[in-house]
């Protein structure tokens, strides 16, 4: 995955669970330095001075503290924000297994990859961590686990399945009797669809819009606000231009429709000097006495209307 990574994209890596470094350390190495981000996680802050003093010169490496039994967002974690997830013997110390690879689907762009090291027997961890009750009693997924926290190796890729994974990929020791002991895991999260853009906002069903423009400079604004308003059919435009009488207007509004808008466009600019200034404000003045006018005169009992500009 490393080789054959785009050179123009940044491999963003996550590692939760990371203790004392031990995946950490084989996989460093084999990043490429120049345009890798990896962060270093565990949910203890005890383990983390000591690698930042073990993995000093790889300075494309941070270190903070993840919870997996916490929403990632709630802990300032981006959803879809990596590219790769690896995870070695952490993901079962999630107290809800399912509940903990739905979180790590959501941190992965879609199409990225968790990579996982899981051990199968209790026994396998015991010289590490002895008989702790966190190791047999620290979930709170009986149905799936009804024993120890750790999930048999048959039963990891159907559940990974139903978290949306797919292309599992599962390995274990190359020696038989060791198989079912431990399992090297790859799968790819899902591959979620773009949401369509939102629509562009429209009146109620039956509206009609009557544009007035102010200068001839506003006509290709008000073409492009016609044509989104009529796009789905719904909705009646018409157009008129300010200096033209108040009575054209009533005509060109037409059949009452279910609800009036009158929408004024007005040009982006103010002429300089008094007298200027003075002219222009009286001329907008009688502009919005024609548009009230055009209103009052039009409308027929019960009929609603909206102004805007």
């Amino acid at each position: 995955m490393a080789r054959r990574w785009p050179a123009d994209r940044p491999l963003r890596v996550l590692e939760v669970g990371a203790g004392t470094g031990g995946l950490t350390g084989a996989l460093l190495p084999v990043l490429p330095a120049d345009r890798t981000t990896y962060l270093y996680t565990d949910v203890s802050a005890y383990f983390l001075p000591r690698a930042q003093q073990r993995f000093a010169r790889y300075d494309f490496v941070r270190y903070r503290t993840f919870d997996l039994d916490v929403d990632p967002v709630e802990q300032g974690l981006a959803e879809g924000g990596f590219d790769l997830v690896v995870a070695a013997n952490s993901l079962h110390t999630g107290k809800d297994l399912t509940a903990t690879l739905e979180r790590i689907a959501a941190l992965l762009a879609p199409g990225g990859r968790l990579l996982s090291i899981e051990h199968h027997h209790p026994e396998a961890l015991i010289p590490w961590f002895g008989f702790l009750d966190s190791l047999l009693h620290h979930h709170t997924d009986h149905e799936l686990r009804p024993g120890a926290i750790l999930l048999p190796r048959e039963e990891w890729p159907p559940l990974l399945e139903r978290c949306g994974f797919t292309d599992l990929v599962q390995t274990g020791d190359d020696r038989a009797s060791d198989l079912t002991s431990a399992s090297v895991m790859l799968a790819t999260a899902p591959r979620k669809p773009r949401e369509p853009p939102p629509e562009p906002p429209v009146g109620p069903r039956g509206a009609a819009f009557v544009l007035v423009t102010e200068e001839p400079a506003e006509e290709s604004l008000a073409d492009s606000v016609a044509e989104l308003l009529t796009a789905d059919g719904r909705h009646a435009v018409r157009r008129v231009r300010a200096d033209e009488d108040v009575r054209e207007w009533r005509q060109e509004i037409g059949e009452p429709a279910e609800d009036l808008h009158l929408v004024l466009v007005l040009a982006d600019r103010a002429p300089s000097g008094v007298a200027g200034l003075t002219e222009h404000t009286a001329r907008r003045a009688t502009l919005l006495r024609g548009l009230a006018q055009a209103r009052e005169g039009r409308l027929p009992q019960g009929r609603t209307s909206n102004c805007g500009w």
